[in-house]
């Protein structure tokens, strides 16, 4: 029973993002204005939550800028790229991602 929940309440999410209804906050990378919600960004970066819900603009206004080039539709991790992007990762304080061993 709670899988089965899980899968809806997921889905559910990922509707409401792809349809833009009841976004509450813009991310601004280059000239695109990328739709979110507030609530999942602030789970997975601690950058994000703390700029919604300071007293500054981004948090009045709930437009955060990002002074980063916009990557293409698709990301692909190479040898080149690997490095970059974990920094940045690391800038925007995502907490999901871990670096291992070697």
């Amino acid at each position: 029973m709670q899988g089965r929940y899980g899968g809806k309440f997921h889905s559910g999410f990922a509707a409401f993002l792809k349809s833009g209804e009841l976004t509450d906050v813009q991310v601004v990378v280059g000239s695109t204005h990328y739709h979110a919600h507030m609530l999942l960004l602030a789970y997975h970066s601690e950058f994000f939550r703390r700029a919604v819900t300071s007293h500054f603009r981004e948090g009045k206004e709930r437009v955060i800028h990002l002074g980063i080039d916009d990557p293409a539709d698709e990301l692909v991790l190479t040898r080149e790229t690997v490095l970059p992007m974990l920094a940045l990762a690391r800038q925007l304080m995502v907490k999901s991602i871990e670096v291992g061993p070697g």
